[in-house]
């Protein structure tokens, strides 16, 4: 499976992805054997719009 490159740090994405797991009973309990990880969707489209301001009075100066 190909997955697709990370966004920069500056950047945000939105996935939905789904896990595929197999387990293995063992005398210890319940084990991983197999997970694959699919990517259904990944936007890394700039988001719109600018980050909100806080409300007056909420940020304490130090």
């Amino acid at each position: 499976m190909t997955m697709p490159s990370a966004p920069s740090r500056t950047g945000a994405s939105l996935n939905h992805s789904l896990y595929h797991d197999r387990y293995r009973r063992t005398r210890d309990g319940w084990k991983f054997t197999e997970r694959r990880y699919e990517v259904r969707y990944f936007d890394t489209s700039p988001l719109a719009g600018s980050a909100p301001h806080p409300a007056p009075g909420s940020v304490r100066e130090s």
